[in-house]
């Protein structure tokens, strides 16, 4: 089996990186305004609603293929796997 061409590995990359600095803010204002808020626990509520847009993302919009893979990396690897970072979990 051959890797697919260069082009498109460096424009998923892209697109993931693209995701990622995009769901690193988000998770940094989630936690800078549940801290402001009193809650106890951004991380966990960072996780929870993470994982519930994964289980949207995953099941409503795929099942007609409207999406194209690489919008498909940036939102779930790149966005919600930034955003969803379980290593912060045991720092906190």
């Amino acid at each position: 089996m051959t890797p697919p061409p260069l082009d498109s590995q460096w424009s998923t990359l892209f697109a993931i990186a693209v995701g990622g600095a995009v769901g690193a803010v988000l998770r940094h204002f989630t936690s800078l305004y549940s801290v402001h808020l009193g809650l106890w626990s951004s991380t966990i509520i960072v996780n929870m609603s993470g994982s519930l847009l994964l289980g949207f993302l995953v099941v409503l919009p795929w099942d007609n293929n409207s999406l194209s893979p690489m919008i498909k990396m940036a939102l779930t690897t790149g966005l919600l796997g930034a955003f969803t970072t379980f290593s912060t979990f045991s720092v906190e």
